[in-house]
């Protein structure tokens, strides 16, 4: 019998981690064909950085706190809250996240067949946040 495999625990983080930081990276500019648009939007310069976290939190909502199933997009409904948070104001999202987790396993429990139930909720982002 081969002698039992130890592991040795990490003294500094890895360089690539999928887990959030808590830093929102800082906004390096639009590129040309954005600053079209917000020229057509008539959408003026001062408000790029607030646009830039406007856009940040929802792509972070919609991708990582809140998933849709079957959908890489951005919801309507999550804008006017992102635009909220952008300014400052403080949203609890924890019932929204519940009704999504709840909602999901509701799903898996009435199908028909256990393995073809495609399930989109972010009990794995919890659940991997215990690990580190």
């Amino acid at each position: 019998m081969p002698p039992l495999r130890t592991t040795k625990k990490r003294s500094s983080r890895a360089k690539a981690t999928h887990n959030p930081s808590g830093v929102i990276p800082k906004f390096g500019g639009w590129s040309n064909s954005m600053k079209v648009l917000f020229y057509v939007l008539k959408i003026s310069a001062e408000y790029e950085e607030e646009v830039y976290l406007e856009t940040f939190l929802s792509c972070w909502l919609c991708a990582f706190v809140l998933p849709h199933e079957g959908s890489r997009v951005i919801c309507p409904e999550i804008l006017k809250v992102t635009c909220m948070m952008a300014r400052g104001k403080r949203i609890c999202l924890a019932v929204s996240i519940l009704v999504s987790i709840y909602h999901e396993f509701n799903r898996t429990l009435n199908a028909p067949t256990s393995g073809q139930v495609r399930t989109c909720f972010p009990t794995h982002y919890s659940m991997r946040s215990r690990e580190l």
